[in-house]
């Protein structure tokens, strides 16, 4: 691991690993308690584990009553290269930060960024309380 400086996606930020000021949460989503009708009736987070990162948002997400009706990428998590963060099954995957408390950034895709194993980019999509794939 080279940890060498990079230049970010969007800002062009120079990010190295010193730089990194942001508290980030990687946490896995589970339902608990389902009752006769098979709706769900608890949903719990559990942290998968914890980084300094560096947060760069990408566009506002678009919202109708609450439901998010666009599902781009919004918001880009830099953190230091983890094989298991890599290899984790991204469907249940969330991302926490500090600085934006009781929100959730749906993990969409993981990439290795310049493939040099020093960086992750995380791709994330705000969830808010709903998101349109739940509304439907």
């Amino acid at each position: 691991m080279n940890n060498r400086c990079i230049k970010t996606v969007f800002t062009r930020t120079i990010l190295c690993a010193g730089t990194m000021q942001d508290y980030i949460k990687i946490v896995r989503r589970e339902y608990s308690g389902s009752d006769v009708n098979e709706t769900v009736t608890q949903e719990t987070f559990t942290t998968v584990d914890e980084f300094m990162g560096y947060l760069e948002v990408r566009n506002p997400t678009q919202r109708f009553d609450g439901v998010n009706i666009a599902s781009n990428i919004t918001h880009i998590v830099y953190i230091p290269f983890d094989q298991t963060v890599y290899e984790l099954d991204r469907n249940t995957l969330f991302v926490e930060l500090e600085k934006i408390r009781n929100r959730y950034l749906k993990l969409v895709a993981v990439e290795d960024f310049h493939e040099q194993e020093d960086y992750l980019a995380l791709y994330c999509t705000e969830s808010g309380f709903t998101d349109l794939e739940g509304a439907q």
